[in-house]
């Protein structure tokens, strides 16, 4: 499921570096035009690193993340940063919506299966813990960034290859705390981890029952969703699209993984269809072998569901991926 937002980052870098150097993004005081070489009043742009960082860590810009650039900034060879205590109350500030999915999934145990009050004290410190953890993470590598900018770099018109790099690593960074928010209360929590134990016999049971059925009805709606997608782009007989339903619903992900997607993050729930549907066809031959080399091509990897990528997109990929 991390495969979708570490691309999305990869390309927004490639795309910003490459942006820098636009005739937009320069002011050049008036002079002849034969004059060559660097101008001393160029006024170069920049990229805000903190910004960078919130927009991809914490989906502030819709899908590819939203890039401040700014002119005359401080290089970033200074440190500019925010005390850590403000940092972290920024981040806790920020990870208020995980703090209210793990109480959801509390509240939604007890609703279900009627939990004691020691019951619940016992998955609420759990639940306290995971948020310690993650915000703990999450501040640590915003830290790194705050109150740095980076600027163009005048001998090329755009960053240079210390600059990217540097670039790269707030995505990398940023990504990676993007998926811990978004598993934060999945199967790898401690509070998913503890509510079996917690629970009596009859209560796991129930609560068991009652998770898998509701899995089952959100698994089978995205099944259908990303093969109707498929049935558009890749015209699938009857026969194809219900051997590629039965082969999905046959090996549903545990209720935890499908419920770390959320509601409000459909793109990671339906690339979860398509990262199970480019397993099943890889170990399940006869499966494959239903469909022709362009329909498994497209089916394995899953492109055909998000739209494609645009040229531009595509051809940046390369610069940094060659």
């Amino acid at each position: 499921m991390n495969g979708t937002p570490s691309r999305i980052a990869t390309l927004l870098v490639a795309l910003l570096a490459a942006s820098a150097g636009r005739a937009d993004d320069v002011v050049v005081d008036e002079v002849g035009g034969a004059e060559a070489g660097i101008n001393p009043g160029m006024v170069f742009g920049g990229a805000d690193l903190e910004q960078m960082f919130d927009s991809l860590a914490f989906a502030d810009g819709g899908e590819f993340g939203g890039i401040v650039m700014h002119v005359n900034e401080p290089d970033s060879s200074g440190s500019g940063q925010a005390p850590a205590a403000d940092n972290a109350a920024l981040v806790k500030q920020r990870l208020e919506p995980a703090r209210q999915r793990l109480e959801a999934k509390i509240a939604t145990i007890d609703r279900i299966v009627g939990l004691a009050e020691k019951q619940r004290k016992k998955l609420e410190i759990a639940a306290q813990s995971d948020l310690r953890r993650l915000t703990d993470a999450v501040a640590e590598a915003r830290a790194k960034y705050v109150g740095r900018t980076l600027k163009v770099n005048p001998g090329n018109g755009g960053f240079d290859a210390a600059s990217q790099r540097v670039m790269q690593d707030v995505q990398q960074d940023a990504i990676r705390c993007r998926e811990l928010i978004e598993q934060s209360s999945g199967a790898a929590s401690l509070l998913a981890k503890v509510v079996t134990g917690t629970l009596e016999a009859e209560q796991a049971t129930k609560y068991k029952s009652v998770m898998d059925g509701r899995r089952d009805c959100r698994w089978k709606a995205l099944v259908a969703s990303h093969l109707a997608q498929l049935d558009e782009t890749l015209g699938l007989t009857q026969k194809q699209h219900d051997a590629l339903t039965a082969a999905l619903l046959a090996d549903p992900p545990a209720a935890d993984e499908l419920a770390a997607a959320g509601p409000t993050q459909p793109a990671p729930a339906a690339f979860l269809v398509a990262v199970r549907l480019a397993a099943v066809l890889g170990r399940d031959a006869a499966l494959a072998a239903l469909l022709d080399p362009r329909q498994r091509a497209a089916a394995a990897g899953g492109g055909e569901m998000f739209g494609g990528m645009p040229g531009d997109m595509i051809q940046a990929q390369e610069i940094i991926d060659p």
